[in-house]
């Protein structure tokens, strides 16, 4: 009878302890938000977007004010291969 009493205490102990495990591992003081991008990976990829459009409207422009059509075949090519990065 005592072994089955001390064995429901050891129960119920070890559930109290993952339950207040699993609230302080819930717990989290850090008010920030957790953001995995850093400011610099950001600014990587606004600047190869910015760069990618400046590209495509060089492009554009060779391609319509150019008089030579290797001119215009090559800024075609380019249009396109900064239009799918």
């Amino acid at each position: 009878m005592k072994t089955k009493i001390a064995t429901k205490k050891l129960g119920h102990y070890l559930l109290m302890a993952a339950t207040i495990l699993a609230y302080s591992a819930c717990n989290d003081d850090d008010d920030e938000p957790n953001n995995p991008v850093s400011e610099q990976d950001k600014n990587f990829a606004l600047n190869a977007t910015y760069s990618n459009l400046a590209e495509i409207e060089m492009g554009q422009l060779a391609v319509s004010e150019a008089t030579e059509e290797s001119v215009q075949d090559f800024d075609e090519m380019r249009m396109i291969a900064h239009s799918n990065a």
